[in-house]
């Protein structure tokens, strides 16, 4: 029984064009046009996108992505789309807080 490597995900049909900003340093913050190929197996499925200026395979879990739906929605991810992604203002929140004294710990 041959089984299928990729598979069609939920945020985008294979071969759409969708917008990808990997969150490597070396790629500077910059958004890149990528192709939605279809999700792969990488322990879990995960989004695979070919960016070809990159001329690689960037996956979901490293990357903030989303599909073009129209010529106006081709642009830039920008900060203020990740820091309203609702684990990240989770983070942020977390990361606001005093962490408790080590006196507090021992009771």
């Amino acid at each position: 029984m041959k089984q299928d490597i990729i598979s069609k995900g939920f945020g985008a049909q294979p071969g759409e064009f969708v917008s990808v900003r990997p969150c490597g340093d070396e790629h500077g913050n910059k958004t890149y046009l990528g192709i939605y190929v279809g999700d792969v197996n990488i322990g879990i499925p995960n989004p695979c996108i070919w960016v070809p200026d990159l001329k690689e395979y960037i996956f979901g879990c490293e990357s903030w992505w989303g599909r073009i739906k129209s010529p106006e929605q081709l642009r830039q991810i920008t900060d203020a789309d990740i820091e309203n992604v609702w684990y990240v203002r989770a983070l942020r929140e977390i990361e606001s807080k005093p962490a408790p004294s080590e006196d507090a710990n021992r009771g």
